[in-house]
C-alpha cells in the first residue's frame, strides 16, 4: 500500500496498543497496591517485625497434593483440565485450555478434587505462580499444578494466597524447585515452606480490603482481553489489505 495508507494504519495500531499498555500499566499499579496493602498489615513477611507466630505449610493444610501424574486422555470438550501455564497470579487463565471427560475427571477428583478456597501453585515449568480457586465450576489439574487445602480455623485463603506472592516467598518457591534437576517444586518442599499466623480476624480484614481492588482487577483483565483481541484483529485485516 502506499506510504499515506501504511501511516494510517500503524497510527491505527499504535493507538490499540497504547490502550493495551495503559491497561497492562493500571493492573501493576494494582498488583503493587494489595501487596502494600499485605505489608502494611503484616509486616516483611521474612523479618516479621510484628512477631507473628510462624508455622510451615503443612500444618495449616488439610491436604497438600498435585495434579494427576499418567496422561490423562484429552477431549475435544467436557470438563477443563488445567496445567500451569493456566494458573496465574490472582487468577485462572482459561484462554488455552484442555478437556477431559466426566468420566476422567471423576477419577482423577479421587485424589485430587480443588473446590472454592483452595489454593493453586504452579509447580513445574513457571514456578510459584498461585492464586485462590474463586469458581465453583469442577476443573481436573495435571501434575504441574500443586492443591493445598486449607485448615480454615487458622488461615484465610486470600491472606495465605498474597503471602505466598510476596516477593520473599517466590523467590523461597524458585530456589527450592531448582534445587531439582527439573525444576519442579514438589510436594514435600512446599509443605516446609514458612507460614505466618496473624490473628483470623485480621487476616479476614485484608481479605475484605483486598476484595475491592481485586474487582477492579477483574474488570481491567476482561478489557485487556477485549483489547487483545481488536489488536489481533486489527492487525489481521491490515494484512489482508481490509483496514
Amino acid at each position: 500500500p502506499p506510504l499515506e495508507e501504511q501511516k494510517r494504519i500503524a497510527e491505527i495500531l499504535d493507538q490499540a496498543e497504547e490502550l493495551r499498555r495503559k491497561r497492562r500499566e493500571a493492573i501493576a499499579q494494582l498488583d503493587t497496591l494489595t501487596q502494600s496493602i499485605f505489608i502494611e498489615m503484616f509486616g516483611d513477611p521474612v523479618k516479621n517485625p510484628k512477631g507473628w507466630t510462624v508455622s510451615k505449610l503443612g500444618d495449616i493444610t488439610e491436604k497438600i497434593t498435585d495434579g494427576e501424574h499418567q496422561t490423562p486422555k484429552r477431549t475435544l470438550q467436557g470438563i477443563k483440565l488445567l496445567s500451569a501455564r493456566n494458573i496465574q497470579n490472582g487468577y485462572i487463565d482459561v484462554r488455552d485450555v484442555d478437556y477431559i471427560s466426566v468420566e476422567e475427571h471423576e477419577r482423577i477428583k479421587k485424589r485430587c478434587n480443588p473446590v472454592r478456597g483452595d489454593i493453586l501453585i504452579s509447580c513445574s515449568g513457571t514456578i510459584g505462580r498461585v492464586t485462590t480457586v474463586d469458581i465453583d465450576e469442577p476443573f481436573s489439574l495435571v501434575r504441574s499444578v500443586a492443591l493445598l487445602k486449607l485448615n480454615n480455623n487458622l488461615i484465610s485463603s486470600k491472606f495465605i494466597e498474597y503471602f505466598l506472592r510476596t516477593p520473599a516467598l517466590h523467590a523461597k518457591m524458585q530456589q527450592r524447585a531448582n534445587a531439582s534437576s527439573q525444576a519442579n517444586l514438589f510436594q514435600n518442599q512446599i509443605r516446609e515452606l514458612p507460614a505466618l499466623l496473624p490473628p483470623l480476624s485480621l487476616q479476614k480484614e485484608f481479605a475484605q480490603r483486598v476484595e475491592a481492588v481485586e474487582e477492579l482487577k477483574k474488570s481491567h483483565r476482561a478489557s485487556l482481553s477485549e483489547l487483545d483481541a481488536l489488536f489481533a484483529s486489527l492487525q489481521h485485516r491490515a494484512f489482508k489489505g481490509e483496514l
